[in-house]
């Protein structure tokens, strides 16, 4: 039983598996990289208001020159 249509299907087998492969091993550092700074992002957050500092201070001080 063919799930996938023929017309598709030899779209798909044209597709370079070197290039598809290339191409899935950069998205997965992208997303594992984003993941990463939202890590970051979140103990940067925290580290700051625990000590009284948040975003909003931060950069009302470093736009207006308060």
């Amino acid at each position: 039983m063919k799930i996938v249509p023929t017309r598709i299907e030899e779209q798909i087998n044209r597709v370079d598996p070197t290039r598809a492969l290339a191409i899935g091993i950069a998205s997965a550092l992208t997303a594992l990289w984003c993941g990463y700074r939202l890590i970051w992002l979140n103990y940067t957050a925290t580290t700051l208001s625990s000590i009284g500092w948040s975003p909003v201070s931060l950069f009302s001080h470093s736009c207006c020159g308060v």
